[in-house]
């Protein structure tokens, strides 16, 4: 059975207002179960062709990942969630 290949870009916003991206690859069996063991640690740790990058995740707000990853579910993830943002917000749902 092949698997697929794929890269997500993971987005972390700092405490400070910066924010950083990185393209990433699964490296375990699944992209989700990486990205849920990266965000629970006190530190992310991620290798780019040019270093590496020790995020401490006590000085991170939010962490998006693009595109959306449909198999996260449990009792405390929402499946159908809206952004509303100060564009969207006056506009109609449909």
């Amino acid at each position: 059975m092949q698997t697929q290949e794929y890269i997500v870009q993971i987005t972390f916003y700092y405490n400070d207002g910066r924010i950083e991206s990185f393209h990433i690859r699964p490296i375990g069996e699944s992209i989700e179960a990486d990205i849920n063991q990266w965000i629970s640690k006190s530190w992310c740790v991620l290798n780019t062709p040019d270093n590496t990058v020790f995020v401490n995740m006590a000085n991170i707000l939010k962490v998006e990942v693009t595109p959306a990853i449909g198999q996260f579910s449990g009792q405390d993830i929402p499946f159908d969630a809206q952004r509303l943002t100060p564009l969207t917000r006056g506009s109609r749902v449909l």
